[in-house]
This record gives C-alpha cells, sequence and structure tokens, in this order.
C-alpha cells in the first residue's frame, strides 16, 4: 500500500495507471478498494493514538505497541514456507 501511495503521490501516477493497478493486484485487493481500505486503516491508527493518549500512554508507548500489532498481522498472513528459516 505504501508503494502505491508513494507512486501516486510523489510520481503523479494514478489509480488507473497500469503500474499501479498490478501493485495493488499484487497485494490482492481490487483497484475499486483500494482507496476506502487506505481510508479506514489511517481512521484505525488515529482512533488508536487518541484513546490511548487519552489513557496517558506516551506516544512512544503508542508506536511500540502499533508497531507489534501490525507484525502478528502480517505474521499471521504469511504462509508457513515464508516463516521458514532458511539456514
Amino acid at each position: 500500500m505504501y508503494a502505491v501511495r508513494s507512486s501516486i503521490v510523489h510520481s503523479g501516477q494514478l489509480l488507473s495507471d497500469q503500474k499501479i493497478l498490478n501493485k495493488i493486484r499484487s497485494i490482492e485487493m481490487e483497484s475499486k478498494d483500494f482507496s476506502q481500505q487506505c481510508e479506514q486503516i489511517v481512521r484505525d491508527v488515529l482512533t488508536a493514538y487518541v484513546q490511548r493518549r487519552a489513557q496517558n500512554q506516551s506516544v512512544k508507548q503508542i508506536n511500540k505497541s502499533l508497531e507489534e500489532r501490525i507484525a502478528d498481522g502480517l505474521e499471521a498472513q504469511m504462509s508457513p514456507v515464508d516463516t521458514l528459516d532458511p539456514s
């Protein structure tokens, strides 16, 4: 998602450009759902910050917790082959 966003913001590409469509498909998403999914992720992250700051958590604590949740989520999505130790 970050690569798609960067291509749009920094290179002036459009969501309808073939290169962008290929990137979106590579993350197994339909182009029509991409913008909405990105908006939802931003909403979720901002909501987490607001709620956790209200509980007096520091930004550093919030960042650490969110990074752990993201890493856990990505790990859960990986296939067993992806997680095998190459050694």
